[in-house]
Order: C-alpha cells, then structure tokens, then sequence
C-alpha cells in the first residue's frame, strides 16, 4: 500500500494574475508523519538568502554533473545487477568409449574425419555470468531548491552537521515552510514568468456569477525525503502515475539519510533552457524565514 500523502494547499493569484499552486508531498510511513517546522539551510556565508537576498533554484541535472551534498548525487539513481544464463556444457555422447581428456581443437580435428553422418552432435553446459549497469533518468522539467529538517538534539545535529561540505559555515533558518513554497512559486511566476499552462478559473462571490478567465500557473510541490536501500526499485515499483511524479523527487539512498533533506520542486512544463536561475528574495520569503510560529525551535538543545 503507497504511503503518499499529499495535501493540497490551494492557490494564489498574484499581482500579474498568475495561480499559484502549491502541494505538500509526504512518502514517509504514516507513523512517522510528524508535523515539520522548522527547516534549515546550510551555505557559505557569502551565498545565505538573508545576506545575498537572492534564491538559487537549479535543475537536477547540474547536481548530477557537478554533485552537491543536499541534492540527489551523481550515483544515486545507478543501479545493477547480475544475471546467469546457462549453457550445456560440451560432451560427447554416451555411446562413445571413455578417453582422456584432449583440447577441443584436436577433437574437432579428429571429428571430422568421420562420415557425416556419424558425427556426433554436441550440447554445452556453460553458465555464462554478465552484470548490467544502468543509469535511472530523473524529472528535467522544472527547478529544485534544497534544505534541510532543523535538528534539535545535539546527537542527532552533529550527525547532520558531518554530512555537509566543511566550507558550509552558516546557517539559515525558515519557520514557515508552506509561506515560504508559496513566495518561491511567485518570485518565479513573476521574475521569469509562470511555468505552468493556462487554466481556465470560474468563480463567484455571493452568488453573483463572473465569467471563466484564464490564468498561467505555476506549480510548486515540497516535502520532506524519504532515504530507501534501492531507489530505483522504489520507483519502478510504484503503482500509479501520480506516485511516480512525485516520488522521484522525494527519494534517495540510505547513505544520505543523515542530511534529513527537505525539497522545493517547481514545475515546468517544458524542459527550461537555464540551469540555474538566481531569484531576487521577496518581502514574503524572507519573512517565511523570520517570522517564528508559537513555540518554534531554531537552536540545537542538549
């Protein structure tokens, strides 16, 4: 049975009349499903949103070409295995007398100086071994933006901590996920344009009917990551085309499972053209990183 939830968190319109969407993506078991709060981002001091003011948001192949510890590594998605395919191995039939071993070579030597038709016919018995290598492709239509799950015992922060490159010297934190999913989907739709095709809306307000309109859209999904032994047969394995969508995009390998990864994946319908795209930082996003909810924990405790 799948364990994906997902939550629709319903959508905006923004000032140029783009809808935002935004979907809240969980895979994980239904008894580990706890509400997450506080998410972390960890840099290089110079790169931290609230010092640059700019978002960087890439495509999932410049990771798997220039690797990156808090998004899917080059290896992840390589898989293999080992199949036998057996041959019956070369004898001579039973009604030929027993003789000493001698090279093939010198037994067909020695075969075909019989008439054809008392050419005795041969069947091999050779397991032959061979290992198939293949890469698993992962979804090209879109951008991600990576972060991690706040740790808030020193255990298991200091596991997290020695997953990240050493020159990772800060720390940003963001206490409102879905306010910050939302302001990341419209600092796209308005910066570069909407990504998403256009949907025709109808709506009315106190039973006064107003016409259909049609709007671009810009689809943004979130949620944490899930850490299984095979990825690949994570996703093969999926039952249905929506599990499949969202799954690749919230599953990685064990080894990893120490970055607690948290992902913001904005979809495009097309293959975009720039790998990366640097998002000037909104009002509504830095305030997603300032703004605590009741009782929210930011720091490490022992």
């Amino acid at each position: 049975m799948s364990a994906l939830f997902l939550q629709n968190e319903g959508f905006a319109l923004d000032d140029l009349d783009n809808l935002i969407y935004t979907i809240y993506v969980d895979l994980r078991d239904e008894a580990e499903r706890s509400p997450i709060g506080t998410l972390v981002k960890a840099c290089e001091r110079q790169y931290a949103i609230e010092h640059s003011r700019q978002v960087r948001i890439s495509k999932p192949s410049r990771f798997r070409k220039w690797g990156e510890d808090l998004i899917r590594d080059p290896g992840e998605a390589r898989f293999s295995h080992e199949f036998t395919e057996s041959q019956p191995e070369r004898q001579l039939p039973t009604f030929l007398p027993k003789l000493p071993r001698i090279p093939d070579t010198d037994l067909d030597a020695l075969l075909k100086q019989l008439p054809p038709d008392m050419r005795p016919h041969f069947s091999e018995a050779n397991n032959i071994t061979e290992k198939l290598t293949e890469t698993l492709t992962f979804g090209r239509n879109g951008w991600i933006f990576c972060v991690s799950m706040a740790q808030t015992k020193t255990a298991d922060y200091a596991g997290w901590r020695d997953s990240l490159p050493e020159e990772y010297d800060h720390q940003s934190f963001i206490y409102r996920p879905r306010t910050f999913a939302r302001a990341l989907g419209m600092m796209l739709a308005e910066q570069i344009g909407a990504q998403g095709r256009e949907e025709e809306l109808k709506q009315s307000y106190d039973e006064i009917p107003s016409p259909a309109q049609r709007f671009k859209t810009q689809l943004v999904f979130h949620g944490p990551v899930i850490y299984v032994d095979d990825p690949h047969r994570w996703v093969t394995n999926v039952s249905s085309r929506t599990e499949l969508l969202y799954g690749f995009n919230f599953v990685k390998h064990t080894k990893y499972r120490e970055q607690r990864e948290y992902r913001f994946v904005m979809l495009a319908e097309e293959e975009p053209v720039e790998e990366v795209v640097d998002l000037h930082a909104s009002y509504a996003l830095l305030g997603a990183m300032n703004e605590k909810l009741p009782n929210t924990i930011g720091q490490v405790e022992d």
